[in-house]
């Protein structure tokens, strides 16, 4: 099993226990798993570990599975690939969609309508 540890806030912890991972969370880990795959590595499952970032008690962690599925990341490569091909060469590369959770970029700037400060993720 190739796990993924996540220190998590009470929101993040609440949305990935009744939610389960976001599709990031998801394809992040199956990534891993398949470089794991690549290297050697057995892996038939991955796991999403949520720690609980401000309880003073790990009642809360919380773990995820599912079975490993190398297309999952088979398929977020290509996306990389195919986003590499779009923006190479395109002055507007901002013009293209990229994702739908951009708040961890430092480029996003989810107000700016017409692209000036950063990229508004669409």
């Amino acid at each position: 099993m190739f796990l993924d540890h996540k220190l998590m806030g009470r929101w993040s912890l609440d949305k990935l226990t009744t939610k389960g991972p976001s599709p990031t969370y998801r394809v992040q880990v199956h990534t891993y798993a398949y470089g794991a795959r690549l290297k050697g590595e057995k892996v038939d499952y991955v796991a999403i570990i949520g720690w609980p970032r401000e309880a003073g008690t790990l009642d809360d962690l919380y773990v995820w599975t599912e079975p490993y599925d190398p297309s999952i990341a088979i398929e977020a490569l290509a996306r990389v690939e195919r986003i590499a091909e779009a923006v190479k060469g395109n002055p507007d590369w901002r013009a293209q969609p990229v994702a739908d959770d951009c708040r961890f970029c430092p480029f996003h700037a989810p107000g700016d309508k017409e692209g000036e400060r950063g990229c508004n993720g669409k």
